[in-house]
């Protein structure tokens, strides 16, 4: 339930859930939800601590490498196709939502999104330190830019299944690698792949 929950939330945010259509979604009946968690503020509450966990887990993958290459692979790692699970890709997309996109998230989902978003930052800050990324481009700029792009792309996927996530994921982090390389970086890439 939880999961089908996630989805759901994450397709038309937490205003227009109603716990009958989290029952049907998970293929139960429609009252099991209110039966087991009593209430929507409750079925919420247990819903986040879910979509934390999932966040968290999809996360720990992308805290070893540092620079451009970190940001690459955090990039395709929130964009990859969801073969059968789609939970992961419905909570990156709960913690990632735009502002004003519903109501205010609750504050330990909040925090993940500001973790996220120093996450990307501190990729960008290390790759101009290492002279991968240009050293005009704002790191903190960049880092809203990319969330906000990763979140639209996921939306489109949740509209459309037969959106492919993979191939979206290949074109972003190639521009994301052309745009920000430093310049010897950016020829030395292009040099060695032809």
């Amino acid at each position: 339930m939880l999961a089908a929950g996630a989805r759901l939330v994450a397709e038309r945010g937490t205003d227009a859930l109603t716990l009958a259509e989290v029952g049907k979604a998970a293929g139960y009946s429609r009252g099991l939800p209110a039966h087991h968690f009593g209430s929507k503020a409750e079925f919420l509450r247990e819903l986040m601590r879910y979509v934390a966990a999932e966040f968290r887990t999809a996360m720990e993958a992308f805290s070893i490498e540092e620079g451009l290459p970190a940001l690459l692979k955090m990039l395709g790692g929130f964009l990859q196709q969801p073969t059968s699970d789609h939970s992961r890709l419905c909570a990156l997309r709960i913690v990632l939502s735009e502002p004003g996109a519903g109501p205010p998230l609750p504050p330990d989902i909040a925090t993940l999104k500001q973790q996220t978003l120093h996450a990307f930052e501190q990729r960008i800050r290390q790759g101009i330190a290492l002279g991968q990324i240009r050293h005009e481009v704002d790191p903190r700029t960049m880092a809203l830019l990319l969330v906000m792009t990763l979140c639209g792309t996921m939306g489109q996927w949740l509209e459309d299944h037969t959106f492919n996530l993979d191939a979206a994921g290949a074109q972003m982090s190639a521009f994301v690698q052309h745009g920000l390389a430093a310049s010897a970086l950016s020829t030395k890439g292009a040099q060695g792949s032809g």
